[in-house]
C-alpha cells in the first residue's frame, strides 16, 4: 500500500500478490475497492495493483476539471512510484476502460494484454446531459441525491445476492467526495478523444490480446453495445458474465476465472 504524487496528484494504491502483473482501473463512482472481492479470488502466480482515480476513494480530492488523458497520467505515475515493472495485463471496468485502452496505445511495449468489462468507450447526447446533470447534483446536495439512481442502473437487484457485500460497495460509493465524483463524470462525458468512432478506432489500433466482458444484466452497456466494441478491435475474445455494470463486485469468482485464463493465453504468446 502506497501513495503516488509525481504527476501533481497524490494517489493511493494497494499492490497484492507475486506474478503476473494485473492493473486495475475502477468505474466512475467506485474506487480500488471495487476489486477487492476479484482480487481474493485470484490464484497464486498473479500481481494485482489497484488505485483510486484522483477526486475517488483515497485519492486527492481535486478542484478542478481534467481530462481522461490525466488519467493515464496518473496511472503512468502510479505504476513508476510503484516500482511496478511490465508487462501488464490492464484491465479497466466501464469508464476505465478507456483509461485502459488508451494507456495500451501509448504503451505497447508494456502492455501483455487488455480485459475491458462493461466498457463506457462513448457517450450518447442524451447520456452526456444526463451526467452533467448528476455531477451538478451530487456537488451541490451530495452523493445521497444521486445514490439511488446511480445505484438501480450501476448495481440492479438481481445480483444484490450478497446483502453484506451490496451494503458495502454502497457505503463506499456514499462516501465519495461529490465535487470529485462530479469532475470524474464531467472528464468522461466531455473526453473528445473517447467519444463516438475514435475510441472504437483506438482499440482497433491496439495490437496486444483483448478480453471484452459484458454483464449479463448490465443496463448500462447491454450485451449487444458490448459485443460491438469487441468487434472493432482485431481478435478481441467476447464473453457474458452473470453480472451488472460492476463484475469485480458482482461476479467477482467468474471474472477471476476469466481473467486468470486470459493470463495465461497472454503468457503462451510472448
Amino acid at each position: 500500500m502506497g501513495w503516488s504524487d509525481s504527476a501533481g496528484v497524490s494517489v493511493k494504491y494497494v499492490v497484492e500478490g507475486e506474478g503476473t502483473s494485473l492493473v486495475l482501473i475502477h468505474e466512475m463512482g467506485g474506487s480500488r475497492h471495487s476489486w477487492r472481492p476479484f482480487v481474493e479470488r485470484l490464484p497464486m502466480g498473479l500481481r494485482a495493483l489497484r488505485y483510486d482515480l484522483r477526486g475517488a476513494g483515497d485519492s486527492e480530492k481535486v478542484r478542478a476539471p481534467f481530462t481522461m488523458d490525466d488519467h493515464v497520467t496518473d496511472l503512468e505515475a502510479v505504476l513508476a512510484d510503484a516500482e511496478q515493472a511490465g508487462p501488464h495485463v490492464v484491465v479497466g471496468c466501464a469508464a476505465g476502460a478507456g483509461i485502459a485502452l488508451r494507456y495500451a496505445e501509448k504503451h505497447p511495449e508494456n502492455t501483455l494484454g487488455v480485459v475491458l468489462c462493461s466498457p463506457a468507450l462513448s457517450v450518447s447526447a442524451e447520456r452526456q446531459k444526463y451526467i452533467a446533470d448528476r455531477a451538478a447534483l451530487c456537488a451541490a446536495e451530495g452523493m445521497r441525491a444521486v445514490a439511488e439512481d446511480t445505484l438501480s442502473r450501476s448495481y440492479p437487484a438481481v445480483v444484490r445476492r450478497d446483502v453484506a457485500v451490496y451494503e458495502n460497495y454502497r457505503g463506499n460509493f456514499m462516501a465519495q467526495d461529490p465535487v470529485g465524483f462530479g469532475l470524474i463524470n464531467m472528464a468522461f462525458a466531455h473526453a473528445s478523444a473517447f467519444a463516438g468512432s475514435a475510441v472504437l478506432e483506438l482499440g482497433s489500433r491496439v495490437q496486444c490480446p483483448c478480453l471484452v466482458l459484458a454483464g449479463k444484466h448490465d443496463g448500462l452497456r447491454p450485451e449487444a453495445e458490448v459485443r460491438k466494441v469487441a468487434d472493432r478491435i482485431p481478435g478481441a475474445r467476447f464473453a457474458v458474465i452473470d453480472s451488472a455494470h460492476v463484475p469485480g463486485t458482482q461476479a467477482p469468482e467468474e471474472l477471476a476465472a476469466f481473467i486468470t485464463e486470459f493470463v495465461h493465453q497472454c503468457e503462451a504468446k510472448r
